[in-house]
């Protein structure tokens, strides 16, 4: 199923060219996970383990945002 995706950031202005969602960036694929690794003991049932929150991956058009959205990595913005 396709889907048009867009990000908003308030401070970064994307180039999107829906008019529903101008100055947004296109979003073109995006993955994000978590994992919890479980221990099963025996005659101790499963215990819960630690969750992994794996980082938020978006990839996009190189475009004005780009520079902007490295430099606000780089600096540690939030």
């Amino acid at each position: 199923m396709a889907v048009d995706m867009f990000l908003k950031i308030a401070t970064v202005d994307g180039e999107s060219r829906d008019k529903a969602h101008g100055k947004e960036i296109d979003v073109l694929a995006w993955s994000w996970g978590m994992s919890n690794s479980g221990s099963a003991h025996v005659g101790g049932g499963a215990g819960a383990g630690k969750v992994n929150v794996q980082d938020l991956s978006v990839t996009k058009y190189v475009d004005s945002a780009s520079p902007k959205l490295m430099k606000s990595c780089a600096d540690g913005a939030h």
